[in-house]
């Protein structure tokens, strides 16, 4: 495992070249060392340093030399390195140097660094860097391609007939291979070949498929190969199964580069499969690993002070709370948890002793729920590696970069509080697939999505959907439906814990000084009905799971996570604010889950916008210093998402284009939760291929999802009230708001 930084851009196939200089302390002038051969090619160190030079002045030069073999008068070798002066004193006291991209060819076969370290610094008494009079350089090297060279490659009949002294049935499929190079490097093969089957030369593998063996014989073989975002996860299976460390490298140096695999994905591989290169690099150079993130980029100051200085490592207590909301059916609203050293314990530290509280496993709960930081003014996911202790130092910070308040207003007195709720990122798919296995989790997955309920958060399109949630929970709470205490009266007097203000007013009867003005409503008594059907589950499991899924099918802003923001909407009548305007810029919410968009008014009575984010790209602008952000959401695009980023904006030629401005601080938050998404479903649809069993579970159930939400009066082609952007055939042929100043009708963008 390559230990230089920044090597963050390079392809698997790195490898670490060690020259050993002796008699150091005697150099004068240059030296070259022995050649190493990697790829097919020769590589040498040249050290350069003069011993007529000052002594105070004196400095030392570093080259790495390329020489191949069978090269043409015209060959180049493109290659990413980088080197280290290794101190016995320990890793941290290495002298690394910067990363070079350099292709070596006939006319420049040397590439390094004129007067990298001072002599002095090496060969001082007790520094470290000479060891008996040994100095010792490696590089790390990547060749990412070559040409005018020509590789000796040993031949496949070669090969089978003087090396491969076994085969490997699999899939139906013969691989043949050296047994003694296999069992080398792996203590499993190696008990399975000489210990269990001793004399036998033909193995048959069931636990794996042909490519992923294929693979692994290629790894060892150091032929080439290439680990994909399709292959990595079966490789790091293989690898752990049968213990064999190069395998599981090679996919910890993939993971380690792309930016195809999410953070907290590549964080619970580490776990799973014990690749500890995150820990290992956090030790040796005394710093974590914090993803470059809006959030920690706006506490990076504050992570710098480091909590170990703000005092002595005491326990600290955490108070978890469960819901915001003081309702009957919450009987208890959160847990107190007393962490050692718990200024510097971090998120993941909280979440597994919530996980060991409420007897879950942890996996599985850090994977369904996270720790938010909330206050009224802001809402924050805490990663895994986040300390919410640290968090709360600079929760000021993050108000000042995240919220939008009128100049003079005083940010001093917005307290948040840590909740435990769903996790924003968690695919809907994903989430029944850990209920089926730890059915458990619908508890806190409910008293999460009641919240959202009471808050006006968790949004029905049809009248019919509220209702049949509304039952769900009546027999939660209340128990199966009795007609001797369940009826009008009771559904007027319960109804209020059950659903938003708002929301009861279009089911229970109107009331004057608190008595009805009609004896029952069409609504009540479907909503009896309804309390009726759903009583015929045989237990709360079944209820919950059933509650869950018509969220799930009826609400586009089911598990979302909300964000402020502000967005241009066409005014109906004149009024002195906007004097002179045909708009009004309004304050909205925008809820972001793992399938849909919905933008809300900020009061959360009216649904403006709900928009598929398969079905959108977007681009993030205003990022500059002293800028306000924006995005530009294209609510029409057809084209597939091939990156979990944010895609630029591009107008079809032959399809009707529509455009939607928002602004506010926290469209940075958007961005990155977008891009999240679309990354994680870009791996739940690659791994969905791979599997037909998923593939069809999956896209049956996104179907059904679809199926149930009604977008009729909701989608961007039909909603007449916001100020939108418009193109046909890639000319404009509307613009409202402040897209006025940018496009006129007939421009093309």
């Amino acid at each position: 495992m390559s230990m230089l930084q920044p090597l963050i851009d390079l392809s698997a196939n790195i490898v670490t070249l060690v020259f050993n200089i002796y008699n150091f302390e005697h150099l004068d002038g240059s030296y070259t060392s022995d050649m190493k051969e990697h790829n097919g090619i020769h590589w040498c160190v040249r050290v350069q340093s003069n011993k007529t030079a000052k002594t105070q002045k004196r400095r030392v030069s570093v080259f790495l030399v390329c020489n191949p073999n069978n090269a043409g008068t015209e060959w180049s070798v493109t290659t990413s390195f980088g080197f280290r002066l290794m101190n016995s004193w320990g890793h941290s006291k290495n002298k690394i140097s910067s990363l070079f991209v350099h292709t070596f060819s006939a006319n420049e076969n040397s590439k390094g660094t004129n007067g990298f370290c001072a002599w002095d610094d090496l060969t001082a008494p007790n520094s470290g860097f000479l060891v008996d009079g040994i100095f010792t350089i490696e590089f790390d090297l990547n060749v990412s391609s070559f040409t005018g060279i020509q590789k000796e490659k040993m031949s496949k009949e070669i090969y089978d007939e003087f090396i491969a002294d076994g085969k490997l049935i699999v899939e139906e499929k013969t691989i043949n291979v050296c047994l003694a190079l296999l069992a080398d490097n792996s203590t499993v093969l190696y008990d399975k070949f000489y210990k269990e089957n001793p004399g036998q030369t033909t193995f048959e593998i069931f636990e794996f498929t042909h490519d992923a063996v294929l693979g692994m014989v290629s790894i060892l073989q150091m032929d080439a190969f290439d680990i994909t975002f399709n292959n990595y996860r079966e490789l790091l299976e293989l690898g752990q199964w049968y213990k064999i460390t190069p395998v599981m490298d090679k996919c910890e140096d993939f993971l380690l580069k792309t930016k195809r695999v999410s953070i907290d994905t590549k964080l619970k591989l580490s776990e799973t499969f014990q690749l500890h290169y995150l820990q290992e690099d956090r030790d040796h150079n005394g710093t974590e690993f914090v993803p470059f993130t809006p959030i920690n980029q706006a506490l990076r100051a504050t992570h710098n002070q480091s909590t170990d200085t703000l005092g002595p490592q005491k326990v600290v207590k955490f108070r978890i709370y469960l819901s915001r909301v003081e309702t009957p059916a919450i009987s208890e609203n959160g847990i107190d948890l007393n962490i050692e050293s718990g200024k510097t314990a971090d998120s993941k530290t909280l979440l597994f002793y919530l996980a060991k509280e409420y007897d879950i496993d942890y996996q599985t709960f850090s994977e369904m729920f996270a720790l938010w930081m909330i206050s009224p003014l802001l809402e924050v996911q805490l990663k895994s590696y986040h300390r919410p202790y640290e968090c709360r130092q600079g929760w000021e910070t993050l108000l000042n970069r995240f919220v939008d308040v009128p100049n003079g207003r005083s940010l001093t007195s917005d307290e948040p509080i840590l909740m435990l709720r769903r996790n924003a990122s968690l695919t809907s798919d994903r989430e029944f697939e850990l209920l089926n296995h730890y059915p458990q989790c619908a508890h806190f997955l409910i008293i999460d999505a009641r919240e959202m309920l009471l808050l006006g958060r968790l949004h029905f399109l049809s009248l019919d959907d509220t209702i049949r949630v509304a039952a769900l929970l009546f027999c939660l709470q209340h128990g199966n439906f009795k007609e001797q205490t369940h009826d009008v009266a009771f559904i007027r007097n319960n109804i209020e814990e059950i659903l938003p203000e708002r929301t009861c007013e279009s089911i229970a009867a109107k009331t004057i000084f608190g008595k009805a003005i009609s004896k029952k409503t069409a609504q009540e008594e479907r909503l009896l009905n309804c309390w009726k059907e759903c009583s015929k589950y045989r237990n709360d499991a079944e209820k919950e799971h059933e509650l869950l899924m018509t969220l799930t099918q009826t609400s586009s802003c089911y598990g979302a996570a909300w964000f402020s923001g502000r967005i241009e909407k066409k005014t109906s009548r004149a009024s002195l604010r906007n004097f002179g305007q045909s708009f009004a810029e309004i304050d909205v919410s925008i809820g972001i889950n793992d399938r849909w968009l919905t933008i809300m008014d900020s009061n959360f009575t009216e649904t403006l916008l709900v928009q598929s984010l398969e079905e959108m790209t977007w681009q993030l602008e205003g990022t500059k210093e002293n800028q306000t952000p924006f995005l530009i959401l294209n609510l029409s695009c057809d084209e597939e998402i091939k990156e979990g980023s944010s895609t630029t904006i591009n107008i079809s030629n032959h399809a009707t284009t529509l455009f939607l401005m928002v602004t506010g601080s926290q469209t940075l938050l958007i961005d990155a939760l977008m891009n999240t998404m679309t990354g994680r479903r870009l791996e739940r649809a690659i791994s969905d291929s791979s599997s037909s069993d998923s593939s069809t579970s999956s896209a049956g159930h996104a179907s059904l999802i679809q199926s149930r939400l009604c977008l009729k009066n909701c989608s961007a082609s039909s909603n007449r009230k916001l100020c939108l952007a418009k193109f046909k055939d890639g000319k404009c042929t509307e613009a409202a708001g402040s897209f006025k100043a940018f496009y006129c009708q007939g421009q093309t963008l």
